[in-house]
């Protein structure tokens, strides 16, 4: 496999959230949306998997299909909580400024100590 990870902390910052995901889904076309997993027009996957430990958690809380058909990605948009205190993300991916679909992610530092956040695997399946 040829599995591309990137794992998000809700704290990035400088936008490799946002070049991973284009560098996941740009060119492409979604063939479909099942729960987690955004399957593409050429044999690769983009899933999105939340991670905790003890009391802190990060979660994939919703990914929709806006607009079905025949529609290739030019871009992506990421959208980062402002607040030191809210861990929430918002992505958008487009067509020609036309959104496709979107996503959003929450999740809680709890104590501050353990690790938490969404792991972001893109796959190429046979």
């Amino acid at each position: 496999m040829n599995d591309k990870i990137y794992d998000y902390g809700f704290e990035d910052g400088d936008g490799e959230f946002a070049d991973f995901l284009r560098s996941q889904l740009v060119g492409s076309k979604i063939q479909s949306i099942e729960g987690n997993r955004i399957i593409l027009d050429n044999s690769r996957v983009v899933e999105f998997e939340g991670y905790g430990e003890c009391c802190a958690w990060g979660d994939l809380d919703k990914l929709e299909l806006l607009v079905s058909g025949e529609h290739v990605i030019t871009s992506v948009d990421v959208i980062e909580s402002d607040e030191w205190y809210t861990c929430e993300t918002r992505f958008f991916i487009y067509s020609s400024g036309i959104p496709l679909a979107s996503g959003e992610m929450s999740g809680d530092e709890g104590t501050g100590y353990y690790s938490f956040g969404v792991m972001v695997t893109g796959t190429v399946v046979a």
